[in-house]
């Protein structure tokens, strides 16, 4: 299981030096894996494994690793510092997401003539037959 763990990682991590220490990046590395969810955990929403969240994930990790003093968790212990700045990272991803999200929707709405989220005719409205 460690072999396919250093694999995985130094795709994204590039070859493991004396400046990673394995074991603490493959603490970091279950906990990025929580992140997407399990049976009994939800997952975050747009991180979806079979829409490629892990390799995103790992990619985003790989992005901030060496600019923090240090691993997401060490010795059990979650430093939130350090993963606010992973998830302000990553945050950009969500933000991408969204903005396909909404222009999918945008376009199927101009096409449909029906609010998507809603799932209903689209009907304009005035604030003039709200006023009394």
């Amino acid at each position: 299981m460690i072999q396919i763990i250093v694999v995985e990682l130094s795709v994204h991590l590039g070859c493991f030096n004396s400046r990673y220490d394995l074991e603490k990046i493959i603490d970091d590395w279950i906990l990025l894996n929580i992140l997407v969810g399990n049976d009994f955990v939800p997952h975050l929403p747009n991180l979806q494994i079979v829409k490629g969240a892990l390799p995103m994930l790992y990619g985003t990790y790989s992005e901030v690793l060496p600019s923090l003093d240090g691993y997401l968790n060490e010795n059990g212990i979650l430093h939130l510092r350090r993963f606010e700045a992973f998830i302000k990272q990553l945050s950009q991803f969500d933000i991408e997401m969204f903005r396909e999200t909404y222009d999918d929707m945008k376009y199927m709405e101009s096409k449909t003539g029906k609010n998507i989220v809603l799932g209903e005719k689209m009907v304009c409205y005035h604030l003039h037959s709200f006023v009394k």
